[in-house]
C-alpha cells in the first residue's frame, strides 16, 4: 500500500524564524523566503530567477489578507 502523506507545516529554527513547509512526505516543498532570510539574502527572488524550473514552483497561500502567491524551492532547489 502507498500512502501519500500531506505536509503542512513550520520547522523552527535556531535564529528564531521559521520555514513553511507544504506538500508530501516524499515531495516537500520550502518557502524562498524563509530559506533566503534563514540565509541571510537580501533579495530572494533575485537570487533563485535562474534557477531551474523543476527547483522553484509558485503556490498559493491563504493568508489573512487572501490568497498570496509564494514561491517554494523542491529539494534540490532547497540544496543549490
Amino acid at each position: 500500500m502507498n500512502i501519500s502523506l500531506k505536509v503542512d507545516d513550520t520547522l523552527f529554527c535556531p535564529t528564531g524564524g521559521g520555514i513553511h513547509i507544504i506538500g508530501s512526505v516524499e515531495e516537500p516543498l520550502f518557502r524562498a523566503q524563509d530559506i533566503g532570510r534563514e540565509l541571510g539574502l537580501l533579495n530572494v527572488h533575485m537570487s533563485i530567477e535562474s534557477f531551474p524550473s523543476y527547483m522553484k514552483v509558485e503556490h498559493f497561500v491563504q493568508t489573512n489578507g487572501g490568497l498570496q502567491k509564494c514561491v517554494y524551492l523542491t529539494e534540490p532547489g532547497r540544496y543549490w
